[in-house]
């Protein structure tokens, strides 16, 4: 089960009474904050419904709170990783999967693909015929960040280009941040009459 789906399994009446109970075992009943007002012989008299009734409104009060943060998390989480589908193709250089990778049948075709038609600067058919020297050569069953350094360690950029483009792409993707937060770091209160021109150059190099 996914983290996205398994928060959203806790959205329930049931798993906001468990963790009501428990919360309330752990550290006592929650005090209920009232403005302080003057009391007649009526509110003495009515005290204990009175008790009764802001607990229950204390509870409800709790389960839309709860409610409320986990549809908050949910939301951010499905709007922070909506590019995720796009980033399918970084598969390719999952070096745990290389070895099986080997196989004709298990070759990433399907990423290589979806590669292509997002980034269509690479040559096709160059990088499927290096990603099958990385294959079957177990020095290059490296991590992404180890392999581009041994590549370049062994002057091997020039023969793997596609491979290091594809690296160099790879290991400078943002993929886990928004394009509106990356915006907030780049055009600050100071920059806030940067140029168009100028804005972009710094997205870039971000």
């Amino acid at each position: 089960m996914s983290t996205l789906s398994a928060l959203k399994a806790t959205r329930t009446d049931e798993t906001f009474s468990r963790i009501y109970d428990d919360t309330v075992k752990a550290v006592g009943e929650p005090v209920p904050r009232r403005k302080r007002r003057r009391r007649g012989w009526d509110d003495l008299e009515q005290g204990f419904n009175q008790h009764q009734e802001g607990d229950e409104e204390m509870v409800v009060s709790f389960r839309r709170l709860y409610f409320q943060i986990v549809d908050g998390i949910v939301l951010h989480m499905t709007q922070r990783f909506a590019d995720m589908e796009h980033l399918h193709f970084f598969r390719i250089l999952e070096h745990t999967s290389f070895t099986s990778f080997c196989k004709p049948a298990a070759f990433p075709s399907s990423e290589l693909a979806q590669l292509i038609n997002t980034y269509p600067f690479f040559d096709e058919q160059k990088l499927r015929n290096e990603l099958h020297t990385l294959y079957n050569y177990r020095l290059f069953h490296k991590p992404p960040g180890e392999l581009i350094q041994l590549l370049i360690e062994h002057d091997l950029q020039g023969t793997l280009s596609e491979v290091y483009k594809l690296l160099q792409l790879m290991l400078t993707i943002p993929a886990t941040s928004t394009s509106a937060e990356r915006l907030k770091r780049i055009k600050t209160y100071l920059r806030n009459t940067c140029g168009q021109d100028r804005l972009v150059n710094l997205a870039t190099i971000h």
